[in-house]
């Protein structure tokens, strides 16, 4: 379990991780198993003002390897249960859903890369940044 400040770097963690209450820049996110991230949660984003965000958008923030004999949509390999979370880069967990259950003004800023997706929650926002001109975009592809 990490929780409160956390130095930047990387993080790597033989099964699973949980971040409670995290507050953190430029840091990575590595487990061989689940993710399950908890509380009020600011991880490389500045939503504040997105121009200076201190992550790099093509950069990985979290990775679960996470894989179980079961049905890859049916494991959650990422799992959020939060409230006012911001949180910017790369989600990936090829083998295993990610599951987000947020409310109160949460925003992802980045991207979101898994075998499936599980969004449930109020006023929740995904936005992407451009690095070429500083403006913002937003998209969501999905595919099969």
């Amino acid at each position: 379990v990490l929780s409160g400040a956390i130095a930047e770097g990387l993080y790597f963690v033989d099964g699973d991780l949980r971040l409670n209450d995290v507050q953190a820049e430029h840091v990575t996110f590595v487990a061989t198993g689940k993710i399950a991230i908890n509380g009020n949660t600011a991880v490389n984003t500045n939503p504040a003002n997105p121009a200076t965000a201190p992550w790099d958008p093509d950069g990985l923030s979290l990775f679960s390897n996470e894989e179980e004999t079961g049905a890859a949509c049916n494991t959650n390999a990422i799992q959020w249960s939060s409230s006012g979370v911001t949180w910017g880069g790369i989600q990936y967990a090829p083998n295993g859903a990610i599951d987000m259950s947020a409310a109160s003004n949460s925003v992802f800023d980045g991207s979101i890369i898994a075998y499936t997706v599980n969004l449930s929650g109020s006023d929740i926002s995904f936005e992407a940044s451009s690095t070429d001109e500083g403006t913002r975009l937003s998209v969501l592809e999905l595919e099969d």
